[in-house]
């Protein structure tokens, strides 16, 4: 880069080097330390929970999992976008995935047959700018601001096909793209808009990696002072390039982009040597930062088994030091508790987990039949098909879609909707909303729980047989499948009613303790993150210990009132006294 442009010399080169280096040696740090204190929590989370676990919960006989894979995209299309060196306009088949991530392709054919995407589109940090040709202009004012030229001085800027929006980032390239016709820029600009705000950017698949990410990335902000911007979107990578643009910018470029007043050639020149600065300042930065974080990655991974071997070695101590903090918030916090719960709180769960636990058994029917239909629907597409193997992923598509798609999923809803009345009108709950679609969600829960049972169970029994090959076997097995696993959901299913009115209850208590307490304990707490060593303050969190502690209250309040209480606020005890005469003489 050298003196090939005007304003970086070699000095200026060496102290951008030098800021570069600076946070990515800071970085470093602080993502490893960050690394391992995410492992410990998570061990110990796991260490936590396996003590404090229910020894007479029941278990559950269908194999459940936490997210049903995605791959619908969110919308697919043709539309014609500029290219990035040559300028050209070429038509792309264009995909946006779940992940929020826009995919574009050769054509069509090419996505449907899974050939690799001609590019793809990150789109954290970007935005949606509908009125192109306004914006380039608005835009090409700021800069000749900058560069201390008339704005009269700006041309007037090419004007862009109708129909076409930008996807515009302050640093990153930007994406011109034309839709086929107003309607569809609209829905075009609705989903990208959409991906532009959830799409997260960072590539990592490991989620602690993830975590550690940012808080090591915050970290090394805070240390170096870089309080200036937000950078904070996109890859790992572009987040860490440009927080470090961000700082030579404010320490170095203003003087470098002076520089640029007093030369010659009018605003397009100076406009022109202003962006390949930019570009080889980012290629620069970039070219440091990759190395460097692909280095933090390897290292960091190769901590993880060493880290959890070492703390189950500790883990009976570290059980103990959880115990003890937990011990503290009980002899603190009891006389507390005996204050804000009184007999309208006791009075109150009875009711609030009885007429939960109705509405959901007479769900229950219902779940059933969807479970039954989609098992038998998936059974007929088998039965007359002998190329299974290839039509399989369909099959466990319909399977996965279920909870969500199911025929009978309207009649499933109604019939819990009660609950949210129930919510409404119960003076315990304040705000209902979230218990209320968590209650409804580990009621659907269990019809995707059968439906990857299904699958599972399905690739285990075709070995050894023609059932990718033969679609009588295969209806055959599924067949099979279906009679194994609805004994299991029946098991799950009566478990149900219990498990979702005490989730729903134990949320609304939870929710109003925490708000009853936090003013209440507010000093207590401080005093008791002071006394944890400051070698394990970062592991040992005080407050997921109240959290756990007040999670454990309103589950024993839960179960002391239901234990002894009917649906009518009546003791069982007191119930019916002549349906058990004495048995004296």
């Amino acid at each position: 880069m050298g003196n090939v442009l005007p304003g970086l010399d070699a000095d200026k080169k060496e102290v951008i080097e030098g800021i570069a280096k600076e946070f990515l040696a800071t970085f470093a740090a602080a993502y490893a330390q960050a690394y391992g204190v995410e492992v410990a929590r998570l061990k110990l989370k796991e260490i936590d929970e396996e003590a404090c676990e229910d020894p007479d919960k029941p278990k559950k006989e269908l194999k459940y999992r936490e997210k049903v894979p995605q791959t619908d995209p969110l919308k697919t299309g043709y539309m014609i976008k500029q290219g990035a060196v040559v300028k050209n306009w070429k038509k792309r088949y264009f995909v946006a995935r779940p992940d929020y991530v826009i995919d574009y392709y050769e054509n069509q054919e090419a996505y449907e047959k899974g050939f690799k995407s001609k590019g793809s589109i990150i789109p954290a940090g970007y935005r949606v700018e509908e009125d192109v040709d306004a914006c380039i202009l608005q835009r090409l004012k700021a800069v000749a601001k900058k560069l201390g030229a008339d704005e009269n001085d700006v041309p007037a800027p090419v004007k862009y096909p109708e129909h076409t929006f930008e996807l515009y980032h302050d640093r990153r390239r930007p994406y011109y793209i034309t839709a086929d016709n107003d309607e569809e820029k609209k829905e075009w600009i609705k989903v990208i808009k959409d991906c532009c705000y959830r799409c997260n950017g960072l590539k990592n698949p490991d989620p602690i990696a993830r975590v550690a990410f940012k808080d090591g990335f915050y970290q090394a902000r805070r240390e170096c002072g870089y309080y200036y911007a937000n950078y904070y979107s996109g890859t790992e990578e572009q987040i860490l390039s440009d927080t470090i643009v961000g700082a030579i910018d404010a320490r170095v470029m203003s003087e470098v982009y002076s520089s640029l007043y007093s030369m010659p050639g009018g605003y397009a020149v100076r406009r022109k040597v202003r962006e390949q600065i930019i570009k080889s300042l980012d290629s620069l930065v970039m070219a440091m930062v990759i190395p460097s974080y692909k280095g933090q990655v390897e290292t960091t991974s190769k901590m993880k088994t060493p880290l959890e071997d070492i703390i189950m070695e500790k883990k009976d101590d570290i059980i103990d030091a959880q115990n003890k903090i937990t011990s503290q918030l009980s002899e603190k916090l009891d006389g507390t508790l005996g204050e804000v719960i009184g007999d309208d709180v006791n009075k109150g769960i009875d009711t609030l987990v009885f007429k939960i636990k109705d509405v959901v058994a007479k769900c229950i029917p219902l779940l059933r039949e969807n479970v039954v239909k989609v098992f038998e629907y998936v059974t007929n597409k088998a039965k007359d098909n002998d190329d299974i193997e290839a039509s399989l992923p369909d099959y466990f598509k319909s399977l996965d879609q279920a909870k969500h798609h199911g025929r009978h999923r309207s009649k499933v809803l109604a019939t819990y909707e009660p609950v949210r009345e129930i919510l409404k009108n119960h003076p315990l709950v304040e705000n209902g909303g979230n218990a209320f679609y968590n209650g409804r969600d580990m009621v659907e829960q269990i019809i995707d729980g059968a439906a990857y049972t299904f699958e599972e169970l399905f690739k285990e029994l075709i070995k050894g047989t023609d059932a990718l090959k033969n679609g009588k076997t295969a209806a055959e097995v599924m067949t099979t499948c279906k009679d194994q696993i609805m004994p299991k959901f029946d098991a799950d299913a009566k478990l149900l009613p219990d498990e979702v009115s005490f989730e729903i209850t134990r949320q609304v208590l939870i929710e109003m303790l925490t708000k009853k307490l936090e003013p209440l304990t507010k000093d207590m707490r401080k005093e008791l993150k002071a006394a944890v060593p400051k070698a394990v303050n970062k592991v040992v969190s005080v407050d997921e210990r109240y959290e756990t502690y007040i999670k454990k209250v309103c589950g024993d309040l839960i179960k002391n009132a239901t234990k002894t209480v009917d649906s009518k606020g009546q003791t069982k005890e007191e119930e019916n006294p002549d349906e058990n005469p004495s048995t004296e003489l």
